[in-house]
């Protein structure tokens, strides 16, 4: 008996796959459509090419802090860093970032006022102006905020960093010749006018003699704004305060010994009666002391790594154009 062409049509389709015959027309469409997206996948997103005056920005900034030339290899990772804050600027306006952050609106709205000095409008009126103008994606202040954001969203979303007593342990190894604590000077002090010298040198005596004490001394004093009595500051915290001059003399009576008072000493602001309530020389520090500070310092670098990879993992996303 001669078959129909149904039943020849069912036979040789259930020959090589089962079911209805558009079935098999959905899956190897499906099929191809996914080979063609392997073969011709879809083009990555384009970063770049960064501003050439950011970039001279940037090598000019690295130039004036190192004061060195920046070489190729500098200029590559200007160049680089570049490429990943044009990233950054990107995710934060995907997110709305520019919509909410109160830093933001503020420069937009400083922006409109300046352009617009005489509009009436408020501060919300100009800040939705500005938006419509794209002031957001313009202005350097307003870029450098959306990629701290970004940058900041991205580091809140890492794992905590956990210390182990052995990072502890080795981190305090290599740097216990730099973990000292300096020298630290706890002193009091008489402002005197610098024009008199004589009645600072008379004033001292009597001091030393214990004819008067230091309370009523000060009274005969000028008024210093940084204060009368300091504690336990570095050489470095005095120099700051009371200038290389002053910090040099005191550093010299303290190496000939001397205690109490002491003086006239020099600064830019007068002459000084000065009364050394205790010095401590420069020691070593204990794993304990430091305990809490190499703790931050290696979460701070473990913190910074995993960002730098999370980073690192979302540019091979793109397809990058250097200049």
């Amino acid at each position: 008996m001669q078959r129909t062409a149904v039943q020849r049509e069912h036979h040789l389709g259930s020959r090589y796959l089962p079911g209805p015959a558009w079935l098999h027309f959905v899956a190897l469409g499906l099929v191809l459509n996914l080979s063609l997206k392997l073969i011709f996948p879809d083009p990555l997103p384009t970063l770049g090419p960064p501003d050439p005056l950011r970039i001279q920005r940037q090598v000019a900034l690295h130039e004036a802090l190192t004061g060195t030339r920046a070489g190729l290899s500098t200029i590559e990772k200007i160049i680089d860093l570049q490429l990943q804050e044009e990233m950054l600027f990107s995710l934060a306006l995907d997110a709305g970032s520019f919509k909410t952050d109160p830093i933001v609106s503020n420069q937009l709205i400083r922006n409109m006022r300046f352009l617009y000095p005489k509009d009436d409008r408020s501060d919300e009126q100009m800040r939705v102006a500005a938006l419509a103008l794209n002031l957001h994606l313009t202005d350097e202040l307003v870029r450098q905020r959306l990629v701290q954001i970004a940058k900041q969203a991205l580091e809140s979303m890492l794992p905590a960093q956990q210390i182990t007593e052995e990072q502890l342990h080795a981190r305090f190894a290599e740097r216990s010749q730099d973990l000292r604590r300096p020298a630290q000077v706890s002193f009091s002090h008489i402002l005197l006018d610098p024009t008199d010298p004589a009645i600072a040198r008379t004033l001292l005596l009597q001091l030393q003699a214990g004819e008067i004490d230091e309370a009523s001394g000060a009274r005969l004093g000028r008024p210093f704004l940084s204060g009368r009595v300091f504690s336990e500051l570095s050489w470095d915290e005095v120099t700051e305060r009371l200038g290389l001059e002053f910090s040099t003399e005191l550093q010299d009576a303290i190496g000939q010994n001397a205690t109490a008072w002491i003086g006239p000493l020099s600064s830019p602001y007068g002459l000084h009666l000065v009364n050394i309530r205790s010095y401590a020389t420069p020691r070593s520090l204990s794993l304990d002391e430091v305990r809490s500070a190499l703790q931050s310092e290696l979460a701070r670098e473990s913190r910074q790594r995993a960002l730098d990879e999370r980073l690192r993992k979302l540019m091979t996303g793109y397809q990058k154009v250097r200049p």
